[in-house]
């Protein structure tokens, strides 16, 4: 093996397509994402849903005798889900030649991503890993070496404060990575061995700084690993704990959480029976998407999409990757909806208007999808211009998925059911910016820091009641108070008692119906002069 790959830094360093065949990550300690496109990985968040890591983990198909096939060029595959509503994956890569089978799953306790790969077909064939790190969200000044660590070999790759390993067993729990090399992306890298020499040659030991990739030979079935941390040697630890277990005990580590939340989210709202079933697919895939999107490190934070919009013309990662505060009052508008806990919710406003004029856009919308369920941000709606990629009635190459149109699925799909607007009618107070006035026939969201019981009444306390705030999973708990009966001229009166202390709320608040086509009053900030996130959509 050569020491030194040459050819540095490398060329420019690009993101992949937002096209996204799926989102997905584990609902435990893991702070980790991952998004599929073209059948393989291709991004990694950690250890916040706004820093992208890898530009993506691919594979590449040869017999060493001059044949060789990289499978997301290929694109003949298709995905399913291993279980209804969970972000693990089954893709299958179909050739005249072969047959590649991967299994994708989050670890729930380690900050792992778990790949099964299975390759059928021509016995000649061998299976090769391409791994492209671009950690700390970007491409630049990034290091890459095989290394021995802890008896096994390894993928590994360091940028600034982060570090990337790729490990990998066999059925029999054997180390699993042969020929392995470190290179400069469009040089010395294993896709430039294949692209000249029809097969592996090249085997250098390490390559940085710069635009970096990593490649290493596999067996025809194995699992792998690959495991971020604050260190290489961090991650290479995790990547090899994940690996002392089966993939598919894993697999269910990784399941059982999700069809928990499934479960608590459809005691309150649950899929619609009377709907077909590519509408009920779509509504789940939705549900995976918005739960996807929120952070771990900050409670309630998200972004507005894990995908790069035209991610694969430079390095840049884009204001996608930020929280706007457009998604958030979407996402209050979901909790509603749904009646449970809050995602962020956006996109697809027309359809509220269509199906109230009677028009139904769902079969529309699902027809926008990618195979695996992505709504785009935006579709090309006009004539086709082939060297932008631009096809009608195909995404424009912006966000894929963006949370806003999943989430505006999602109320389209409640709003059908019920028979009107899914989150109509809501006005919400909030401690630090309270309101004094909403519109008659509404409903009066509580919106506190902390869980508390409200108890209310109307025109001095008539007809009193309490009801328990629910946690949003956006950093607040809400109380839905039902007073959409009230008219005007009457009034609304609460207070709380905050459940960890018993504590009672110092003094007692009103907030009063207006009549129809009044404004209510502006919101007074808090003593800080600051006004919420979420503001009122009534």
């Amino acid at each position: 093996m050569i020491e030194r790959a040459p050819g540095g830094p490398g060329i420019p360093p690009t993101w992949t397509s937002s096209a996204k065949d799926m989102v997905g990550c584990a609902l435990g300690a893991s702070r980790l994402w991952f998004t599929l496109g073209f059948g393989i990985v291709n991004k990694v968040y950690y250890p916040r849903v706004d820093i992208p890591q890898i530009r993506d983990l691919g594979f590449i198909i040869a017999d060493g005798e001059g044949f060789w096939a990289e499978v997301k060029r290929v694109a003949n595959y298709r995905m399913r889900l291993l279980a209804p509503g969970v972000p693990a994956v089954e893709v299958v890569h179909e050739h005249e030649r072969y047959t590649l089978r991967l299994r994708i799953a989050p670890s729930v306790r380690r900050d792992v991503l778990a790949i099964e790969c299975r390759l059928d077909g021509d016995p000649k064939l061998r299976l090769y890993a391409l791994l492209a790190p671009h950690l700390g969200a970007t491409g630049y000044g990034n290091h890459a070496a095989v290394v021995m660590y802890r008896r096994r070999r390894t993928l590994w790759a360091e940028q600034g404060p982060f570090g990337a390993t790729l490990s990998a067993v066999d059925g029999k729990q054997r180390d699993a990575i042969g020929r392995a090399s470190a290179g400069y992306v469009g040089s010395s890298d294993g896709w430039q061995d294949f692209h000249c020499n029809g097969r592996m040659t090249w085997e250098y030991e390490r390559a940085g700084p710069g635009n970096v990739a990593l490649i290493a030979e596999l067996p025809r079935s194995v699992v792998l690993a690959l495991g971020f941390g604050s260190s290489a040697e961090s991650a290479a630890t995790l990547a090899i704990g994940s690996l002392l277990q089966p993939f598919d005990s894993l697999l269910q580590q990784h399941i059982a959480p999700w069809q928990a939340w499934h479960a608590e989210r459809s005691e309150r709202h649950a899929v619609p029976l009377d709907v077909p079933p590519a509408l009920a697919e779509e509504y789940l895939v939705s549900t995976i998407v918005l739960r996807t999107h929120q952070d771990k490190t900050y409670p309630g934070a998200m972004v507005a999409s894990l995908s790069i919009p035209w991610g694969d013309s430079g390095n840049e990662h884009g204001g996608y990757h930020l929280g706007w505060p457009r998604d958030l009052v979407e996402t209050a508008g979901a909790l509603l909806a749904l009646g449970g806990r809050g995602w962020p919710l956006l996109t697809g406003e027309r359809g509220h208007y269509e199906l109230a004029a009677g028009r139904d856009l769902l079969e529309a919308m699902a027809r926008m999808a990618s195979p695996g369920g992505m709504l785009p941000e935006q579709v090309w709606d006009a004539d086709p211009i082939p060297s932008r990629r631009l096809a009608p009635g195909q995404p424009s190459g912006s966000a894929m998925p963006l949370v806003w149109a999943h989430a505006e699925f999602i109320k389209l799909m409640v709003s059908r059911h019920q028979g009107r607007r899914a989150t109509a009618g809501h006005a919400f107070w909030w401690l630090h910016a309270p309101i004094r006035e909403f519109h008659a026939g509404a409903r009066l969201a509580i919106a506190l820091p902390r869980p508390a019981d409200v108890h209310w009444g109307r025109d001095g306390w008539r007809d009193a009641a309490d009801e328990a705030t629910r946690d949003s999973g956006l950093g607040f708990h809400v109380a839905v108070l039902d007073v959409a009966h009230l008219a005007p001229g009457e009034r609304v009166d609460f207070t709380w008692r905050w459940q960890d202390s018993g504590m009672w709320q110092s003094r007692d608040y009103t907030v009063a119906p207006l009549p129809p086509g009044d404004a209510p009053a502006s919101r007074s900030p808090d003593p800080g002069g600051h006004f919420p996130i979420l503001n009122s959509r009534t």
